[in-house]
């Protein structure tokens, strides 16, 4: 068996040599396997710029394929050669490629900062037992290790309520609810279009869709305005995903452990922009909307403008479901929504097919569609808001929350009934309530870009006033509500969980990983009345 580990001060590959026949059964015990241990670059690289950061990460990931390859050779060529077959024929083609990867990832950030010094030294490896390093040990993980545990769960009656913001006549309180079903379709896949476009496979967990029903790792602005839609307006062709969440069994997490390895740690995070413009140009400025001549669809695509109800799930005006009193500080929101673009990490990491594989083995259990799933673009508690552009990409948490320290994360879990009181764990929710995960996606556009480096610096969040910072202007805000009737409350006992979120195989399924991605393909009309809903305080759907 070989396998990569990824740890802060190196990266291991284990090659596993193939036992060799016996007659005898007292035969000398197979060799311990050997490992090629590389320096790690990701640790030694200074904060990687905004504009460097799509082509550092595809080097940092070819670094981890190159080890991979060298160690695939290793396990094939145990027994050829002489004393020196390993350093020439293995370890010199390998440092001679890490060094000309290295060597392009000084270059990137060269461009448009200080380029760092010392990372020539980073290319050699060299070959070790693994039996001599704990870390690279093919040791089965624990079930604890595949995650969650009792801990990332709380009782929902446990949580201090949160108090409602004042409003103010100077907002917008209007609301408009986009009806795109449940997911009955069974749309789902291992794509994130936004963070690793044309990489199949590169979410490493499921993402359930709905909306636009063409949406993959293959997506374009052509493709999806092509397609068709689940929504009831079917000028709304947006795209609208999350990660899937499972019920576990109460042995699931056992018998994962049993048959994954250790998981990988990939040094690269997902970097590939999302397609900026119907052109495909990333930086180019934004399309205001669709022509003229759009219309809402069908004779059944009408608006109620002055459709006003009772919301059981409405928390309020104006209210931010990305703060918890009782998050852990690991795993809380950033006191800062909007961390500059060099510093913050890309929501989802590009995949390799052994991630993929570690990614399949660890996300276990049943998968549940929402009973509920409600699409409503709201307004800003300080301004009027304007018209989103067609093609803007939207995204909300961290897919990466437990690695990345709760940079960018915002969690906000609830249940029924009880919607005054949000948690970043699992909640327990009383057997007469029902589930409720809540993502709010940012609403002050900067007015120019569909899309960024970091999939985030285009469209950030509003300060704690609900005032959108210099430069970005509020469009509506789209708030992700989704019930779920059918998730079992039994109290967790050790890694023997209710249920667990679909996880990147690093995150161990923490709660805090709680993410999702839009992609808005509304026409221009349908935008229209969008915002006239909310800036006229009306209630539409």
């Amino acid at each position: 068996m070989a396998l990569v580990v990824a740890g802060s001060q190196m990266t291991a590959y284990a090659a596993t040599p193939t036992p060799t026949p016996s007659a005898s059964a007292s035969a000398s015990p197979t060799a311990a396997p050997q490992t090629i241990v590389c320096p790690s670059v990701a640790d030694k690289l200074p904060e990687i710029p905004a504009a460097a950061k799509a082509e550092v990460d595809r080097n940092l990931a070819l670094l981890d394929t190159q080890i991979k390859e060298a160690g695939d050779r290793l396990a094939k060529s145990e027994g050829e050669g002489g004393a020196n077959f390993v350093k020439n024929a293995i370890l010199g083609p390998l440092a001679d490629k890490r060094a000309a990867t290295i060597e392009r990832i000084a270059i990137a950030i060269g461009r448009v900062a200080e380029r760092p010094t010392g990372l020539e030294d980073l290319a050699t490896c060299t070959v070790s037992d693994a039996a001599a390093s704990p870390s690279a040990s093919p040791s089965a993980a624990s079930p604890a290790a595949i995650g969650p545990t009792a801990d990332d769960f709380i009782d929902i009656q446990d949580v201090p309520t949160v108090e409602q913001p004042e409003t103010s006549r100077h907002g917008s309180w209007g609301t408009f609810v986009s009806q795109c079903g449940t997911n009955a379709e069974g749309h789902s896949n291992t794509d994130n279009v936004i963070g690793a476009p044309g990489v199949p496979g590169g979410a490493q967990l499921t993402n359930d869709y709905v909306g636009n029903v063409s949406t993959d790792a293959l997506s374009t602005n052509e493709s999806l305005v092509a397609a068709d839609t689940t929504c009831r307006l079917y000028a709304d062709k947006s795209t609208y995903f999350w990660p899937t969440l499972r019920i576990r069994g109460p042995d699931d997490a056992v018998v994962a452990a049993e048959t994954s390895a250790p998981e990988a740690s990939p040094s690269a995070t997902g970097s590939s922009t999302a397609t900026a413009t119907e052109t495909g140009s990333p930086t180019a400025a934004a399309d205001s909307g669709a022509s003229s001549t759009d219309a809402l669809g069908g004779t059944d695509d009408t608006v109620d403008i002055d459709a006003v109800g009772t919301d059981p799930l409405d928390l309020g005006p104006g209210a931010d479901a990305g703060t918890d009193a009782n998050a852990s500080p690991s795993t809380s929101s950033s006191a800062d929504p909007n961390a500059s673009p060099s510093s913050s990490p890309s929501a989802e990491p590009s995949a390799g097919p052994d991630v993929v594989a570690d990614a399949a083995e660890t996300n276990i259990g049943t998968s549940v569609q929402p009973s509920l799933v409600r699409l409503q673009y709201r307004g800003n508690p300080r301004s009027l808001v304007r018209a989103a552009p067609r093609f803007l990409r939207m995204l909300t948490g961290d897919a990466l929350a437990a690695r990345n320290a709760g940079d960018n994360a915002r969690p906000t879990w609830t249940c029924t009934g009880f919607t005054d009181r949000l948690t970043a764990k699992y909640p327990l929710c009383p057997d007469d309530s029902h589930l409720v995960r809540i993502l709010d996606m940012p609403s002050c556009w900067d007015g120019q870009n569909l899309d960024s480096p970091d999939h985030r610096a285009h469209l950030v969040f509003p300060d704690t006033s609900g005032a959108c910072p210099r430069g970005t202007h509020a469009v509506p805000q789209l708030r992700i509500t989704l019930v779920y009737a059918d998730v079992p409350n039994t109290q967790p006992d050790g890694a023997n969980v209710p249920f667990a979120l679909d996880s990147a195989p690093s995150e161990s399924h923490n709660p805090s990983t709680d993410h999702a991605g839009a992609i808005g393909v509304m026409s221009r009309q349908l935008m229209r009345i969008v915002v006239r809903c909310i800036n006229s305080g009306s209630r539409c759907h």
